[in-house]
């Protein structure tokens, strides 16, 4: 008697078990972070995340005045916040930078 050949996963579920295989830890990490931080902050946040390692997330600014206020006086509630809607506490500190201003028209980087 042949064997029947197995029923074809859902493409949905192929592909989660091919990212569980296939990509570090972190970078899963990561896609969870930068979800919750738009989940936290809003698409519209003055703000967005850069990278995500080993439990450090790097925040890119816009302005001088938001980072400012950020760095000193939101770090602690931004890890808290993020934390909060990840569900777990995958991140145990926020890092800040100054988003580079954009160049004006026509001008190389």
């Amino acid at each position: 008697m042949t064997e029947r050949p197995e029923r074809p996963l859902p493409l949905r579920s192929a592909i989660a078990a091919w990212k569980r295989r296939l990509l570090p830890r972190r970078d899963r990490g990561s896609a969870e972070v930068f979800r919750a931080f738009e989940t936290a902050f809003g698409d519209g946040s003055r703000s967005r995340p850069v990278s995500f390692r080993r439990g450090v997330l790097l925040v890119e600014v816009e302005s001088a005045a938001h980072f400012h206020e950020l760095r000193n006086f939101a770090r602690r509630a931004s890890v808290e916040r993020l934390n909060r809607a990840i569900g777990s506490p995958l991140v145990t500190e926020v890092s800040f930078r100054l988003a580079s201003p954009p160049s004006p028209a026509g001008m190389p980087h």
